[in-house]
């Protein structure tokens, strides 16, 4: 590593505001939960880390938990042509801030071909961390074909690719012709659920490839259930007007708790005392709230996709293939035997300690970036992602 460079790693993904800033509206996702649980980890091993973070509310510390926070422009590349040469002097100007040998870029949208230009002319390492299996399949949600040009010219740019599962190991290979390196998904270490479970729990932000009406279908087609939903809007059209959908078709469903965006803390202990986390979408990477149920022991059930077959081939909770009358039926037998005691709890929980570690992916991280081996540093703290 340059000590000359005032950083060894900036992570650029300027969202992670929403998971530090006490006063965002919305809060961070797993993409933003995942990289800022990465930025804690590498800066306890000794490296020197920035992240990138919108300052909308003019709040933002200077560093958090030893990492130090580059303030970037607000965004503007929706108000025409001067707001998209805004962004691309904005994301250019960031990266040139946290001066970094090394920077890690997350999630597919046109942007990262900006910062793949700017890493590449400023001589910085560009690696690409996958979040989804669309982000090596765009097509498969973005019909806008100058998206889809810029996602794959940012990705295919990178000089590293990492990616969470085996299947999106396979679409890399397929797509870009790249062997990435697999990392999987961090989770942080938390204690087993206590309490009995009262209701399936959906969580997510609403956007259509998701499907939050066929959890609000399922609770109205299982009235001796109880459901939970937590909603996160996404500041656009086409999600205010998804979320007003499920708001009118969630009216006179009196088993289903329609929920805003929550504070981790209630966020974790509303997981914990679940009787299972419910997917709906046709696309994922992981799952970050079903990666923190299966941490606790709370285990999955997934209408469309199920990552590289975990919850039927480890065992970690149902699949239904695609069928809404199957996922109906599994969940009423869930439903009816939650409270019977097997080792349904406990292999959920083993699974995260064999592969999803804190500790160890850390290291894993620390060595790719070539920081150094993780085994000579202290281990990273059991810090929390907030």
């Amino acid at each position: 590593m340059d000590t000359a460079r005032a950083h060894d790693v900036m992570i650029y993904l300027p969202a992670v505001s929403m998971s530090i800033d006490p006063r965002s509206p919305i809060p961070g996702g797993g993409a933003e939960n995942q990289m800022l649980m990465l930025a804690k980890g590498l800066s306890a091993l000794g490296a020197r880390v920035c992240l990138a973070a919108f300052d909308n509310s003019g709040e933002l510390p200077p560093s958090i938990a030893g990492v130090d926070l580059v303030r970037r422009a607000p965004y503007h590349a929706k108000r025409g042509l001067l707001g998209e040469l805004h962004e691309v002097v904005a994301i250019y100007k960031c990266i040139d801030e946290g001066d970094a040998d090394i920077v890690i870029a997350r999630c597919a949208v046109p942007s990262v071909a900006v910062v793949a230009w700017a890493a590449k002319l400023q001589k910085r390492q560009l690696i690409y961390s996958s979040a989804n299996i669309f982000d090596f399949d765009i097509a498969r949600v973005e019909p806008s074909r100058r998206t889809r040009l810029l996602v794959r010219h940012g990705i295919r740019a990178a000089d590293q690719i990492v990616v969470q599962t085996e299947e999106q190991r396979a679409l890399c290979e397929q797509q870009y012709g790249r062997i990435p390196t697999l990392i999987r998904s961090i989770a942080q270490p938390v204690p087993p659920r206590d309490g009995r479970p009262d209701a399936f729990l959906w969580a997510g932000r609403v956007c259509s490839y998701k499907r939050p009406l066929a959890f609000v279908e399922l609770a109205r087609a299982l009235p001796e259930a109880r459901f939970r939903m937590v909603c996160v809007p996404e500041p656009l059209e086409e999600s205010r007007k998804l979320l007003d959908e499920v708001h009118r078709s969630a009216d006179g469903v009196p088993n289903l708790e329609l929920l805003g965006p929550l504070p981790r803390l209630e966020m974790a202990a509303m997981i914990s005392r679940s009787v299972a986390v419910v997917n709906t979408s046709d696309v994922e990477g992981l799952s970050n709230v079903m990666l923190e149920g299966w941490a606790r022991g709370v285990p999955g059930i997934a209408l469309s996709y199920d990552p590289d077959g975990l919850l039927e081939r480890r065992g970690l909770g149902w699949f239904a293939g695609g069928s809404r009358t199957r996922l109906a039926s599994t969940v009423r037998t869930v439903w009816e035997r939650r409270f019977e005691v097997d080792d349904l709890n406990e292999r959920c929980r083993r699974h995260v300690r064999e592969h999803h570690d804190w500790n160890k992916l850390h290291a894993q991280w620390f060595e790719l970036l070539g920081l150094g081996r993780a085994s000579e540093q202290s281990q990273p703290t059991l810090v929390g992602a907030t």
